[in-house]
């Protein structure tokens, strides 16, 4: 039986955004199946959390798993991925979520002059 893994973002299989979708930060959330090991990795977008999502995820076949995002930027749209295997070391199929940060919007701006008679 191949490993199966369900990845979300603040709950959400995406495409989504943080709440507010401005903000940096964000909570992945998995559940696995007939998993004996998982891995995290980013198919788009660079990882900034510390720790990184990057690299061995537990598995979760008994209980959710969370892992907390930090660091995302502006106008960016991250591919979070996770890919587990069973214990004849067959890969699953991979799951992702797409979160999509918007950029900040622009402060507002005035130009203001003043007209006059210059001194004689």
């Amino acid at each position: 039986v191949n490993a199966v893994a369900d990845l979300k973002f603040n709950g959400s299989d995406g495409p989504t955004s943080p709440s507010p979708s401005t903000g940096s930060t964000g909570t992945l959330t998995w559940n696995t199946e007939y998993a004996t090991s998982c891995t995290g990795s980013m198919q788009q977008g660079s990882d900034t959390s510390s720790p990184a999502w990057i690299g061995a995820r537990t598995k979760a076949n008994v209980e959710e798993q969370t892992f907390n995002v930090t660091g995302l930027q502006p106008n960016t749209t991250y591919i979070f991925k996770i890919e587990c295997v069973n214990s004849l070391g067959q890969a699953g199929t991979p799951d992702t979520v797409e979160v999509s940060v918007t950029g900040q919007p622009a402060e507002p701006t005035a130009i203001l002059e003043c007209m006059g008679e210059g001194n004689k």
